[in-house]
């Protein structure tokens, strides 16, 4: 499918979509600092040899004053977004920054019966149900889905959902958080079925990035668990070499940002002296009859 097809549908896709409901998310509080305590490491470092765009010219910077000026720029639109992965460094304003930098103390802080299926960790890779309180106590990445209804710096009418959703992108994203200690492997390497946008709150993470092979080359709006079904996103290392993908690796640290169309395959680690917390904004590209009932059962 073209470029201009593919820009078509997806802002097609846009004047359909509706706002999601609110979760309502319990009040109960809980010790951030333990957390923080347990993952802060012993010193700052990281690869410092990494973070700066190599190879072909695929992540050639321009320079954008904030994350609002990019979702607006007509060059990013028409020739990134869709298209290539970019990383623009320390992107994010300083007043915007300012508004969500403490979002993961107040969404671990309301941590309750109400909003404990909204919290998964990473288990060999791979999501997993975090369980009840006992999982907080683990030292494994925790992932906590659409925190945008959590905290009214991800949702609210200023908030960083309504900045993307007010721009010329047109979509109000789903939003992740991922809370990661310091030398820890994040999910394996996979594609999305979304464009996304990868926000460091604080530390550091260091992202391998490779080009689309196989079923992520056509910009991909759904996927499978399956290994032998076409859709299939999941790729081990002996699969990336052998197909020959083209990959570089970036170091995120605070108020940078990564952007990947839907079908970029990707894989997170933390550096291993830095804890990591970073927001997933995530651009839906299709929209069916099914996503529009589930907005009128909401």
């Amino acid at each position: 499918v073209g470029l201009g097809q593919r820009e078509k549908a997806t802002r097609n896709s846009r004047r359909d979509r509706e706002i999601s409901a609110r979760s309502a998310w319990s009040p109960r509080p809980m010790i951030w600092a333990i957390l923080l305590l347990a993952w802060t490491p012993l010193a700052e470092g990281g690869l410092e040899a990494e973070g700066v765009c190599q190879g072909d010219g695929t992540c050639t910077l321009t320079s954008y004053g904030s994350l609002s000026e990019l979702l607006k720029d007509s060059h990013f639109l028409q020739q990134v977004y869709q298209t290539s992965y970019r990383y623009f460094p320390k992107i994010v304003d300083e007043e915007t920054f300012k508004m969500i930098s403490d979002a993961d103390k107040r969404i671990f802080g309301k941590y309750g019966a109400t909003n404990r299926h909204l919290f998964k960790t990473i288990v060999n890779g791979k999501p997993e149900p975090l369980g009840g309180p006992e999982g907080l106590r683990s030292t494994a990445p925790i992932i906590v889905n659409s925190v945008q209804d959590a905290d009214e710096s991800l949702g609210g009418e200023q908030g960083l959902a309504t900045l993307f959703e007010a721009s010329d992108i047109g979509v109000r994203p789903n939003i992740n958080m991922y809370v990661s200690p310091a030398d820890r492997i994040g999910l394996t390497a996979h594609h999305d079925p979304q464009d996304v946008f990868i926000l460091q709150l604080s530390g550091s993470k260091i992202w391998k990035v490779c080009h689309p092979i196989g079923g992520g080359v056509e910009l991909p709006t759904r996927v499978s668990d399956d290994p032998s079904h076409p859709l299939y996103y999941r790729y081990t290392d002996e699969k990336l070499e052998k197909e020959g993908a083209k990959c570089e690796s970036f170091t995120l640290r605070e108020k940078d940002v990564l952007y990947m169309p839907r079908g970029t395959i990707h894989a997170p680690r933390t550096t291993a002296s830095n804890h990591s917390v970073h927001l997933t904004i995530g651009i839906d590209g299709d929209f069916t009859w099914g996503d529009f009932l589930k907005v009128l059962a909401n």
